[in-house]
């Protein structure tokens, strides 16, 4: 059994992460005001698409969606993927 000790070990070289978090957090605060006008668009456009092929009860989360068949899938389904290309 060896004993390592602290005067053995070599330094490892600094990855830079903070740096690059503090670049981020500056650029975000930066565009802060920008960030904050366009960020509810993706979030209507999702509910307008939704409102327009569910409904808007549905869309706003006040009525079920009724499936008969499975045509009924379809609206619901184009509405997830929007909401989720949306978001992304």
């Amino acid at each position: 059994m060896t004993v390592t000790y602290a005067t053995d070990l070599q330094m490892k070289p600094a990855l830079g992460v903070s740096a690059i978090v503090s670049e981020s957090f500056f650029i975000l605060m930066r565009n802060f005001p920008s960030v904050m006008l366009l960020a509810p668009f993706p979030t209507l456009l999702g509910l307008v698409v939704s409102g327009v092929l569910s409904g808007w009860q549905v869309a706003l989360g006040i009525a079920e969606p009724v499936f008969l068949t499975g045509a009924d899938f379809i609206p619901f389904g184009v509405t997830i993927l929007v909401q989720l290309s949306s978001t992304a």
